[in-house]
């Protein structure tokens, strides 16, 4: 193990200069730009590198209970069909229609803010066996697509029209979709219709459409979302919102209606014009920005960037915030007093078939996700702030772009200065001492002070890498420890 004294002060300032101008070199190559981002964030370490620090910040922040827009703060509830309440209903295949529809009731009663049903409802329970059905339609699907408003199956009782109806409380339901791209990698993925839909029979205007699609690393956890997703349906190209996307336009007050917005701009030319490679916008819309502004007037726009897609990795992050075990954040006040949890859950088994349930007053002005978290639904997924259910993802991700919106990377220049600053410190280390003792100092340096400042950013939304710096250090000490060896084989 070399000594950590100083070397020799002979020859300090030509070894600070050459490190200084080899550590420029690193930092420039670093950051040239490969199709858009810099090549190194491309590589696997650089990728590694970033999910690495973004992870750790976000889960300081999710720690801190930090709200950069804390009098925009929404409440969510999670109303949650957990394992006891599933083993309750007899473990069913498919979560009986009648008893979302209590669920959906219970929740607008409560005057709730919205709400969005995370189960799939492509499908009629007619097709199950006869103990469920018996290939007619069961009671709940017809009482389902009443309440929606939709095409009711003709063998329900008292025939196919539509009545009732969620009154004025927006109901976002879950579009799900089929592959088709087996033939052609630009193959747009085809909608599947839902049993109580009618191409001719609009659906009432306070249901709405969704999806829930998020990118799930190659090391399977989930960082980042989608927030819109192109489709083809009955041969004609669509274009639909991502729940998140759909939601904050709900919350806030936007401009122009989001289902204009991006049938205008983003809708693919046909059936066959999804290309994955392409991204999400095309260059004719990349200036084009969907605008939501606060129905109170008590914070700053926020603004959907249809140039933000799939090729930038850090404004699709999610900013995840509550874990599935209780440690919500609080919206508080300018006083210090807490206002209401941000987070909560309810059992569905407290609000279904139980009489009388639980007081739906507590879900008033919240967002009521109705949704599972029992083992045999398999819908948990790995995220930053550890293992959480599909419907606790959705939250997160509302909470994420209403509160922070789409990540903004620092420039590129912002990014140079703050690695030329940290080249100086790392030259005079290594022209200072050893290259291993250079190497572990310099890089608790560096990360300190660049993880100051990115801490600070993180608060408005924006993003400063920090990790790039930290691979300069590595490839510096690199070269220096093979120009070392270098020397003494001479």
């Amino acid at each position: 193990m070399p000594h950590p004294l100083p070397r020799a002060a002979k020859g300090f300032c030509s070894r600070f200069k050459s490190n200084v101008l080899w550590g420029l070199a690193i930092e420039i190559l670093l950051l040239l730009p490969f199709f858009g981002r810099p090549w190194a964030e491309r590589l696997p370490i650089g990728q590694s590198l970033n999910n690495f620090a973004m992870d750790a910040m976000i889960r300081v922040y999710a720690n801190m209970g930090h709200l950069p827009r804390p009098e925009l703060a929404v409440g969510y509830t999670f109303l949650d069909v957990d394992d006891e309440t599933y083993e309750q209903w007899n473990e069913p295949f498919y979560t009986p229609r009648n008893k979302i529809l209590e669920m959906i009731r219970w929740a607008t009663r409560g005057k709730a803010r919205m709400v969005i049903v995370d189960i799939d409802l492509s499908n009629s329970l007619r097709s199950m066996d006869r103990d469920a059905g018996g290939g007619t339609t069961p009671a709940g699907d017809c009482g389902l697509a009443r309440y929606l408003g939709g095409q009711v199956p003709p063998d329900c009782a008292g025939g196919a029209a539509a009545v009732g109806g969620p009154e004025t409380t927006p109901v976002v339901l879950l579009r799900a979709f089929q592959n088709e791209r087996q033939n052609s990698p630009a193959a747009c993925s085809i909608e599947r219709s839902s049993f109580f839909e009618n191409p001719r029979l609009p659906l009432p205007p306070n249901v709405y459409w969704a999806t829930d699609f998020f990118s799930i690393d190659p090391d399977g956890v989930v960082r980042s979302w989608r927030l819109w997703e192109p489709g083809c349906r009955s041969g004609m190209p669509t274009i639909t919102p991502s729940v998140q996307l759909r939601a904050a336009s709900l919350i806030f007050h936007p401009q122009e209606n989001l289902d204009s917005w991006l049938n205008s701009y983003l809708k693919p030319k046909s059936c066959t014009d999804c290309d994955p490679k392409r991204g999400y916008a095309s260059s004719k819309i990349a200036n084009h920005s969907y605008v939501l502004e606060s129905q109170t007037g008590k914070s700053p726009r926020l603004e959907i960037s249809a140039a933000n897609g799939e090729a930038d990795d850090v404004g699709q992050r999610i900013v995840y915030a509550m874990r599935w075990e209780p440690n919500a954040p609080q919206a508080v006040n300018q006083r210090g007093q807490v206002n209401f949890e941000i987070y909560d859950r309810v059992r569905a088994m407290e609000v279904v078939g139980k009489n009388p349930p639980r007081d739906p007053a507590n879900v008033e002005d919240r967002v009521v996700v109705i949704g599972g978290s029992y083992e045999d639904g398999r819908d948990f997924y790995e995220t930053p702030l550890g293992r959480m259910p599909g419907a606790l993802i959705i939250i997160n991700s509302i909470h994420s772009l209403t509160q922070y919106g789409q990540i903004q990377p620092k420039t590129r220049f912002v990014e140079f200065l703050l690695g030329a600053a940290g080249i100086v410190i790392v030259a005079a280390f290594f022209a200072w001492i050893h290259h291993l003792w250079a190497m572990l100092l310099s890089a608790l340096v560096v990360l300190f002070l660049s993880g100051f400042v990115s801490f600070e950013l993180f608060k408005s939304g924006q993003w400063l890498n920090f990790a790039l710096p930290l691979l300069a250090i590595w490839v510096h000490n690199f070269l220096d420890a093979a120009r070392e060896g270098f020397k003494l084989k001479e």
